[in-house]
């Protein structure tokens, strides 16, 4: 079951920005992580949620080790993305601010739009921290 991060886009991650320090946490937690950016969404035309995902490379050993944290997100950002269709048990975290970000507004209405089916489907929105 992939959890899913979407993200603006992958080459901008760093490493104490928090959505980089939550995929690092879930990677250590054994899940099955991907990151997608806002432009790798698209709708099958069977009608399935897709998202060009991309499985990140296992992160350094060393958590307080910042310039081998940021080689790992350059790593990342080079991992080549695989189609996923996000199906309903799967979990998908947005880590995206259209507030913030308006040259991209049609892109997040769509993610937004799509996540929407998603969850109609059976995809979960974590809404609160795993215990």
């Amino acid at each position: 079951m992939p959890t899913l991060l979407l993200v603006n886009r992958v080459d901008e991650l760093v490493p104490r920005m928090t959505t980089s320090l939550l995929l690092e946490a879930a990677l250590r937690r054994g899940l099955d992580a991907r990151v997608c950016a806002l432009a790798g969404l698209w709708l099958a035309a069977d009608g399935r949620p897709m998202a060009a995902a991309i499985r990140p490379p296992t992160p350094p050993a060393a958590r307080d080790d910042e310039p081998a944290r940021a080689r790992w997100l350059a790593a990342l950002g080079a991992t080549p993305a695989e189609p996923l269709a996000i199906g309903p048990a799967d979990r998908l975290w947005i880590r995206t601010n259209p507030a913030c970000d308006t040259g991209r507004a049609a892109q997040h209405r769509l993610a937004l739009d799509l996540a929407a089916l998603a969850a109609e489907r059976g995809t979960a929105w974590p809404t609160r921290r795993p215990a």
